[in-house]
């Protein structure tokens, strides 16, 4: 114990230590800066195949199998999407986007702060001039449960697309609560008084 030369060889034991030492340094430091490396190039392949699936979206025959890989990249996709949501000029792209967000909203764990982001995007498009868009994003904060969609959605109550109508009364059902059976009830109840009058 403590002997610094070999009693075989006569190496000197304590330099064969430092060297040894150096040697582990140097492979950890190999090994970490080739992990960095790798995970350098995965995040680079994941962004473009997340940017293919993204122009995916601009046509609707593409929508299914781009939702699907999209959802496969999970809570990573949801700031491009909102992007492509709010900002892309073709109306495909971003009801495509709409319904990515939605899949991923109700699939995934998503922390809350980034899901309010989604909700907060998803309801700004309920204004979208393209009735598809109005529709997707109704479907996708019914499948987020926003509470905080909740008045805007009862606004599209009055949209004058049925089926943007019909998916909007779809998605406070899947929100629920007491404000909704509210909101729903006071439409039953106009759209009956209007059947009425009608007659």
């Amino acid at each position: 114990m403590g002997a610094t030369h070999c009693h075989n060889c006569v190496a000197h034991l304590e330099a064969a230590r430092v060297r040894r030492d150096s040697l582990q340094r140097a492979r950890q430091r190999h090994r970490l800066a080739f992990i960095k490396r790798l995970k350098a190039k995965e995040a680079r392949q994941r962004a473009e195949k997340l940017q293919r699936l993204l122009d995916d979206l601009d046509e609707p025959e593409n929508h299914d199998m781009a939702i699907y890989q999209i959802n496969q990249l999970g809570v990573e996709a949801i700031p491009p999407l909102i992007e492509t949501l709010l900002n892309d000029h073709h109306p495909d792209a971003r009801y495509g986007s709409a319904r990515a967000l939605g899949h991923i909203c109700s699939e995934h764990e998503v922390k809350v702060l980034i899901k309010a982001r989604a909700a907060k995007a998803l309801v700004k498009a309920l204004d979208d001039s393209h009735p598809a868009v109005r529709y997707w994003s109704s479907d996708a904060l019914g499948r987020c449960k926003s509470h905080t969609a909740v008045e805007p959605l009862a606004q599209l109550l009055h949209d004058p697309h049925e089926g943007v109508r019909e998916q909007a009364r779809a998605a406070l059902k899947e929100i629920g609560g007491p404000r909704v059976e509210q909101i729903l009830a006071r439409a039953n109840s106009s759209s009956k008084g209007l059947l009425g009058w009608s007659r």
